[in-house]
């Protein structure tokens, strides 16, 4: 199944969207989004410690439908610009793999931030439509 994100932010597959999302997690100290009942408030108590970071607004977003508006990507960009840099660090623990995934996640949450800012540039709201 695929996802298309309104603003050019995001076209591919649902896989590749939510590494973008475990990778977003883990910047706000979330191990393992699993854990987290995957992005639904229902049983939030889990959510309850993260809803003052605007990414949480990203994270418990169906991936498949609905919208973000000017509201929420305002801050959900200026948090993704100072988590995109620590997305892919150099470290000599790491194979190649985690070299590529890490690139694949830090270039998805590029574009991901480009769409956001032009949405938030023509003051309209990013729409999620699964495919």
């Amino acid at each position: 199944m695929g996802l298309v994100v309104s603003h050019n932010a995001y076209k591919g597959s649902v896989t590749s969207f939510n590494n973008f999302r475990a990778a977003i997690a883990r910047s706000m100290g979330i191990e393992n989004l699993q854990d987290m009942e995957y992005y639904k408030l229902t049983g939030g108590e889990k959510w309850d410690d993260y809803m003052d970071d605007p990414l949480t607004a990203l994270m418990i977003h169906s991936d498949h439908e609905g919208v973000l508006r000017v509201q929420e990507l305002t801050g959900i960009a200026k948090r993704l610009e100072e988590t995109i840099p620590d997305m892919a660090k150099i470290s000599p623990e790491k194979t190649k793999q985690e070299y590529i995934d890490e690139f694949t996640v830090a270039v998805t949450a590029e574009q991901f931030l480009k769409g956001v800012k032009l949405a938030i540039k023509n003051n309209e709201m990013i729409r999620f439509r699964g495919n």
